[in-house]
């Protein structure tokens, strides 16, 4: 694609989902110098006043936060002050939101599965190359130590 995306000196930060796997990001995002929680988005109020509890735990300015229905989360993508969006929500709303929140100039970064078919996942990639942005799926466990050291031994041929 030749993407290249001009430096930031501050990344800001829009979490979609704030539940089980959401609420690590905001105390990620919480101590990561640069990076600051512009707005957070969940339907649930009470992981939102749980992620709301954390943040202000930390000291930070107060995100803009949204849980009007289920497609609340299109207010946080109109806003200005968001650069990446997070995205930890049920799967099935997973290729939607990537794909808007593209559309909308923000990059999108998306818990696994980032969709569910392989049209999705190539609608993702024509997104991401009409739109300039990145979307990446956040699998982590791709590099822990035991993996890392499995693929390694994989390698060696033992």
């Amino acid at each position: 694609m030749g993407l290249v995306v001009p430096k930031m000196d501050e990344v800001r930060v829009g979490l979609i989902g704030v539940g089980e796997r959401g609420i690590g990001f905001v105390h990620h995002f919480s101590r990561i110098e640069g990076a600051r929680i512009t707005a957070i988005c969940d339907t649930d109020t009470l992981v939102l006043a749980r992620a709301e509890k954390a943040i202000n735990e930390y000291g930070r300015d107060k995100p803009a936060y949204f849980s009007k229905g289920d497609h609340a989360y299109r207010d946080l993508l109109n806003r200005d002050d968001v650069d990446i969006v997070v995205i930890a929500t049920p799967w099935a709303w997973h290729h939607p939101m990537a794909k808007e929140a593209m559309l909308a100039g923000k990059h999108a970064f998306v818990e696994v599965p980032m969709a569910g078919t392989i049209e999705e996942l190539w609608d993702l990639v024509d997104t991401a190359e009409l739109t300039q942005r990145n979307c990446m799926m956040m699998e982590n466990v791709c590099y822990g130590r035991d993996e890392l050291m499995v693929l390694n031994m994989v390698r060696q041929g033992l």
